[in-house]
């Protein structure tokens, strides 16, 4: 006849390794959980890059017509993995389109300005441009600050050109 405390010894190593063998899947499962989820992410971001229908973003910029600043919307090709706040920058940068142009719509943003840097932090946007910018007229400042302000809903907006804060000339 076996051993009664070796039979219940055997019963407790047994349910050790059954609770070990169960966490241990658990664990190997929410590690595979988040690299599935990472994988899907990525996933959907290529997708959105190769659809060109879902990679174009539209943003508010700010125009100007013969009665004042205006907002319209841009759409811009959105690359891979890019954020909105860049995509609203880079949106304001572009050359008036035909219908803008048709519509008596001008940017007073220099030709070829381009986007150095741009961060939101705390109600506030600081966004860093090209040198081009240097000599803009106080029409280019508003339109960028009234750009981001309504695609950010930033209080202030700081602009900068090479990295030094600057104000529009009058």
């Amino acid at each position: 006849m076996p051993d009664k405390e070796g039979h219940i010894r055997y019963k407790a190593i047994a349910i050790v390794l059954i609770i070990l063998f169960i966490a241990v899947s658990v664990l190997a499962i929410i590690i595979r959980y988040s690299d599935i989820a990472s994988q899907l992410e990525i996933e959907k971001h290529i997708a959105m890059y190769l659809d060109e229908k879902k990679a174009e973003k539209s943003f508010a910029v700010c125009l100007h017509s013969a009665n004042g600043p205006v907002l319209t919307e841009r759409s811009i090709r959105a690359p891979l993995l890019s954020d909105d706040l860049h995509l609203a920058a880079e949106a304001m940068l572009l050359s008036e389109t035909q219908e803008e142009i048709a519509e008596g719509l001008i940017s007073y943003i220099p030709e070829g300005t381009e986007l150095i840097g741009i961060a939101m932090k705390g109600g506030y946007v600081f966004a860093d441009f090209s040198d081009e910018l240097e000599n803009a007229p106080a029409e280019a400042f508003e339109e960028i600050e009234m750009s981001l302000q309504e695609n950010t809903g930033a209080e202030h907006i700081i602009i900068m050109i090479l990295g030094s804060e600057r104000e529009a000339l009058d």
